[in-house]
């Protein structure tokens, strides 16, 4: 009976982090890009000796927790500077300034531009690129900070900055009024996509797990199987909160299961301590 209470306990402290993992996924179903998780869990045996083959097991314990990475689906907002990747990949970003020796990874294209003419997330991390002001390279040179001359500084050459398709950034000429392409946000994959470190803010950090990206250097949208960027849309979270619903109703069930378990063996304990009486 003492073996049916810690079976019970188990029990309890796995669907305790479940609901937890449940709340955070249903909490951030509005959140740009985020990618719900789900508890695996492992079920314990106890230690056996002879050859009865009799092993009523000792309860649960958690293996870890999963991201769903699939996509969420992408949603026009009208906002110019908004990106999203429809297929494969990651935005890279630099932390600590344009000099900054730290780089993340996200799928939250929620972009804009500061004051000082950096395209960065809400984080001011600094979005990677390629400068195509002379034309698209042939292959992707190192990218580096995206960085626009913003019309109140002096000597800046263009104006009416847009964001289009394919991450890549226009302008106007000031001197000939033409139209022209000046940089193209790069993308990233990874060997291992559920090896990455998950950071706060919508950030994911390069691990051992994950592995080095598949190119050093980056790609392009659409080349080299990384999925296409799309302005002025935004990728949803891709949590479905009926699902969550549903198993935050089995995981309550489950909970009141565990606690009845450990109920039932406290009053055949006492019982059986009455009897010796």
């Amino acid at each position: 009976m003492i073996g049916s209470l810690f079976t019970a306990i188990s029990g309890l402290g796995i669907q305790k982090d479940t609901m937890t993992v449940i709340g955070d996924n249903i909490a951030n179903v509005t959140t740009t890009a985020f990618k719900g998780s789900t508890v695996q869990f492992a079920n314990l045996l106890n230690e056996t000796t002879g050859g009865s083959g009799f092993n009523p097991g000792a309860g649960v314990a958690p293996a870890g927790i999963t991201e769903q990475l699939a996509q969420g689906s992408l949603e026009p907002t009208g906002n110019p500077t908004d990106l999203a990747i429809s297929g494969q990949g990651f935005f890279q970003v630099r932390e600590g300034g344009p000099t900054g020796i730290e780089l993340f990874y996200t799928r939250a294209g929620n972009f804009v531009f500061d004051g000082n003419g950096y395209f960065v997330n809400p984080g001011d991390q600094i979005v990677q690129g390629y400068d195509i002001t002379g034309g698209f390279p042939a292959s992707p040179p190192a990218a580096a900070p995206v960085n626009i001359q913003v019309d109140v500084t002096a000597g800046a050459t263009h104006r009416d900055y847009a964001m289009e398709n394919d991450g890549i950034i226009t302008g106007i000429n000031k001197a000939s009024g033409a139209k022209e392409n000046l940089w193209q946000v790069s993308l990233y994959n990874f060997p291992n996509l559920l090896g990455l470190t998950k950071k706060g803010g919508n950030l994911y950090a390069q691990s051992n797990d994950s592995g080095a990206p598949l190119s050093a250097t980056g790609g392009v949208s659409g080349v080299s199987g990384l999925g296409k960027v799309i302005a002025q849309n935004l990728e949803m979270s891709n949590v479905d909160i009926a699902s969550e619903f549903s198993k935050m109703i089995v995981t309550q069930k489950a909970f009141q299961a565990n606690a009845k378990v450990i109920t039932t063996s406290d009053e055949i304990l006492t019982s059986l301590i009455g009897m010796k009486r």
